[in-house]
């Protein structure tokens, strides 16, 4: 009776088992042939050269959602595959030859269910695994379609914006562009646009003076708070000071913003100025997003300046950084409004040129500032007589001669027609020093919350906490800094993917994951 009910047990059992692995091997391929008419077009439109790159780009989003499937069904059933493969492990290998002796017909019984079962496990687990290897490859292919792609637009020559030639082209391309805004704005529908501005009135009221009242008195209202803070002498006042200036920015920016709407609502504009309304917001993070950068690292007052320069060399970078977020405004303006027309590349080189050359000259000025740096220890010799400096003073000089290096490099590049290796280096540079800027004023934050956690106040600037905290920021930058240079998202999100599965070792796979447990 026992040995009955044993055996209804194990053949339940197997039953379940093997209904289990029917239904997953039922959604593999399910998946599978749905894929699988992606991925012929996929290889159809990577085999083409004129595929577009923004088709190249959906069907991979898709590829990857496929990807992801197949990676997941990659390890279905692991544990129970594995518990299965020890069982034939423990049963031994079976005889082999006609002179070997054939094994108890139990044990050959319980092979064959377990070989069976085990079958019938894989059966999914193979098809993803060969599905899984065959989207990899065709995101790899697309990658490196893209990546060609953005090199041969690097390297192609545009028009040299010093031949005089283009100059008179370009003049009247860009009065008819303006021409054009003016015109639409002139010949807009007065009675449409005051029906919309009836209908949309109270959007537009409020939000019209809220913004007002933010850009033109939000940086009074913050000194005032900060004027407040130091009366009553707050605690941690490094972290109030830090707030404030955030609200310095905030408020104004969110004016902006208001301002935006309530001008898109009011029926006033057309095309091409909602184009340009639309780029308000940007502007002003331009700004104040770089204002804010430069005043913290660059600061008035000596004892909150990230960088011990003297006042007059502050008092420069200050103006020289709002030199070059002016010039990107005006360049960012100008591109809007001519895209409008579609200009030739050669109108692109030639109004986009002279800005260049502005923001590289600001970049100069910078990168000698940068390089003059020093730190007070360097001033003082060591047993030898020798001076030593920092590492933080050798990556400032370093940024110095990069800013330096880069403001001559770009000009050149830009007369001699390279103008989208130019704009490739110029303006990610000047970005990734705005980022290294907000990197050290978020550190120094930490270090002032630090402080007022702990009770050291100032003196927590130097501790190792918050040279901890700064590595981490450093870290975290480094996403943005790649996108900056160019990576697209996808290629970080594939690095991750890659760094997520971990790698091989013999028959073991080693991952985050399991280096964690």
């Amino acid at each position: 009776m026992i040995a009955t009910l044993r055996g209804l047990l194990a053949g339940g059992l197997l039953a379940l088992c093997l209904t289990t692995a029917a239904f997953a091997q039922t959604d593999v391929e399910e998946t599978a042939e749905q894929w699988d008419s992606v991925a012929v077009k996929a290889e159809q439109s990577v085999e083409e050269a004129d595929t577009p790159t923004s088709e190249l780009d959906s069907l991979r989003g898709r590829i990857v959602n496929y990807r992801s499937e197949f990676e997941a069904a990659r390890s279905l059933n692991a544990e129970r595959i594995a518990a299965l493969r020890d069982q034939l492990a423990a049963l031994g290998t079976a005889p082999e030859g006609e002179n070997a002796e054939p094994e108890a017909p139990e044990v050959a019984k319980t092979r064959a269910d377990i070989n069976q079962q085990l079958n019938t496990l894989l059966a999914p687990v193979q098809i993803a695994e060969r599905e899984f290897l065959r989207a990899d490859g065709l995101v790899r292919e697309i990658d490196k379609i893209i990546r060609e792609r953005q090199t041969e637009r690097l390297l192609r020559t545009t028009p040299s914006p010093l031949n005089p030639v283009y100059w008179g082209p370009a003049l009247v391309e860009m009065q008819d562009a303006f021409a054009a805004f003016w015109q639409e704005s002139a010949e807009q529908d007065t009675d449409s646009a005051l029906n919309t501005l009836e209908n949309n009135l109270p959007t537009v009221f409020f939000a019209g003076i809220a913004g007002l009242l933010l850009l033109f008195r939000g940086r009074v209202w913050a000194m005032k708070i900060a004027h407040t803070l130091r009366v009553h002498q707050a605690r941690g006042m490094g972290i109030w000071r830090f707030v404030v200036s955030l609200l310095r920015i905030l408020f104004p920016l969110v004016g902006l913003y208001l301002l935006t709407i309530a001008a898109r609502q009011s029926g006033f504009l057309g095309a091409r100025a909602t184009q340009v309304v639309e780029l308000l917001p940007l502007i002003g993070l331009l700004i104040f997003g770089f204002r804010w950068v430069s005043e913290r690292v660059f600061a008035r007052e000596e004892d909150e300046a990230l960088l011990p320069l003297s006042a007059q060399q502050r008092k420069s970078a200050r103006l020289y950084v709002n030199a070059i977020t002016f010039v990107m405004i005006l360049s960012i303006v100008a591109l809007t409004v001519l895209e409008i027309g579609d200009p030739s590349l050669a109108t692109r080189a030639v109004v986009q040129f002279p800005l260049a050359v502005l923001t590289s000259l600001a970049l100069f000025q910078i990168g000698r500032i940068l390089r003059s740096y020093r730190e007070p220890e360097e001033d003082t010799p060591d047993a030898d007589g020798m001076t030593k400096a920092s590492s933080h003073a050798r990556v400032v000089r370093g940024a110095g001669l990069g800013a330096i290096a880069v403001s001559v490099v770009a000009p050149l590049l830009y007369a001699f027609g390279y103008q989208d290796l130019s704009d490739a280096i110029l303006r990610p540079y000047v970005t990734t020093l705005a980022v290294l800027g907000l990197v050290m004023a978020l550190q120094r934050f930490s270090a002032d919350v630090y402080g007022a956690i702990t009770g050291q106040g100032i003196a927590a600037r130097e501790a190792l906490m918050p040279l901890f905290f700064g590595l981490i920021l450093l870290l975290l930058a480094m996403p943005v800094l790649a996108l900056v240079w160019g990576a697209r998202v996808a290629d970080l999100t594939e690095l991750w993917a890659a760094f997520s599965r971990g790698f091989t070792i013999g028959e073991s796979q080693i991952s985050p994951s399991n280096l964690l447990a």
